[in-house]
């Protein structure tokens, strides 16, 4: 797919492995990265699943760049670290095998038994089925630090309903970086899984000073979020698909 090798378990189903066999998965997120990432960029892909966008990105950002893969199961990292060996990225890759939220230490990650690519740290209920793992979570803004507050030009997001608590972990990140560009998930179900108002996303977008949202609705092709209130229209248009956004100051 794209050039890229994809190796994955047939096994298991895959909403994102069904889509790349017809040949289209997210293409206005790929033309975002096609049109926005140049020779020696910063990328941070959170929820890199097995690794199509991480290569994307790797390819575009050359070996002078960088790119981190954050991937907090276990299954789908095995797939995402020889997904980069087959394609030689993993000079310009690193893996981080954590979750991102808005807080650190660790986790209950639900993994879903009909997608691979659904695994979530909200809103599953109490109980822990034997396919859910504990696993390490982490801020943004923590990672940052300990990393030497790298300079980002562009993060991807897509975390199955975590994305405002993501949000809400990387103010400090937002602000050492104006000219950060944000692709983020927005799916109304899936952000109301915690009992919370989905509207929470575009509160947190808006905290972090995020003016320029651009909808990526790959049905509707792309358009400006006129203003605010338009936000609840396109939350109404999520519960059918996914929809990403993408942000800027």
């Amino acid at each position: 797919m794209d050039g890229l090798t994809l190796l994955h378990d047939d096994r298991r189903p895959s909403a994102t492995v069904r889509a790349l066999a017809f040949g289209k998965y997210e293409p206005s997120v790929v033309d975002i990265l096609n049109r926005r990432l140049r020779e020696g960029m910063v990328v941070l892909d959170i929820g890199a699943h097995i690794g199509y966008h991480t290569m994307l990105a790797a390819r575009l950002v050359g070996p002078t760049g960088r790119v981190w893969a954050f991937e907090p199961d276990p299954f789908n990292r095995q797939f995402l670290a020889r997904n980069l060996e087959a394609n030689h990225f993993a000079d310009r890759v690193s893996v981080v095998p954590t979750a991102v939220g808005r807080a650190s230490g660790s986790v209950t990650l639900h993994r879903a038994d009909n997608d691979t690519g659904a695994s979530t740290i909200v809103g599953m209920g109490s109980g822990v089925t034997a396919d859910d793992v504990q696993v390490d979570l982490t801020t943004l803004d923590a990672w940052a630090a300990q990393n030497g507050w790298p300079p980002v030009n562009l993060i991807k997001m897509d975390i199955e309903g975590a994305e405002p608590d993501a949000l809400a972990g990387m103010t400090e990140l937002a602000r050492r970086n104006p000219a950060l560009t944000l692709i983020v998930e927005c799916q109304k179900d899936a952000l109301e899984r915690t009992g919370a108002s989905a509207m929470r996303l575009f509160d947190r977008l808006r905290e972090l000073g995020f003016g320029s949202i651009q909808v990526l609705d790959d049905q509707r092709g792309p358009y400006p979020l006129g203003s605010w209130s338009d936000a609840t229209a396109v939350l109404r248009q999520s519960r059918w698909y996914p929809i990403n956004l993408c942000c800027s100051h």
